[in-house]
């Protein structure tokens, strides 16, 4: 904010100066004096300092004893055995996964805003997923698990072990 008002200030008195010397009255001799002395009026301002962007954080998912966090940041082609769930136009797909128990799932978000996978019952959650970000657990005991999107919370899923 002061470079504005510094900037507008310089301005306000470049136009006075230019308007003052326009001005006529008198003899002449003063403007034919004033005519013959140019008048520089310079002023230089420096560009606001542009602020770094901020960082964003890194996720760091929370590991529990039914789910082992691996996250990566970039998109890849799942291991064999390992059964792919996306994030993609706010959806979990597929919506009901059915896997092994001990089979990997390997999540990855698709979509341009941030996404979690956060089990209804704490089993497990991948903390905050950005855009091509992976979570990958594993499930070692049989059952449903319902989750959701901490951040979309209508955005939901069921993942059935057996």
């Amino acid at each position: 904010m002061p470079n504005r008002r510094l900037r507008t200030g310089l301005v306000l008195a470049v136009a006075l100066v230019a308007t003052l010397s326009g001005c006529g009255g008198g003899d002449g001799a003063a403007e034919d004096a004033a005519a013959s002395t140019p008048q520089v009026v310079a002023a230089t301002v420096a560009p606001a300092a542009t602020p770094a962007p901020t960082p964003k954080p890194t996720p760091k998912p929370v590991a529990t004893k039914a789910a082992k966090a691996k996250p990566k940041s970039t998109p890849a082609a799942a291991p064999a055995g390992t059964v792919m769930l996306t994030i993609k136009n706010f959806v979990f797909s597929p919506n009901v996964l059915t896997v092994k128990v001990g089979q990997t799932i390997d999540v990855v978000n698709l979509d341009s805003a941030p996404h979690t996978v956060t089990a209804d019952d704490g089993s497990f959650d991948s903390g905050t997923l950005e855009q091509g970000q992976h979570y990958t657990f594993t499930i070692k005991t049989a059952g449903t698990f319902t989750y959701i999107c901490d951040i979309h919370q209508y955005m939901t899923g069921t993942i059935k072990v057996t």
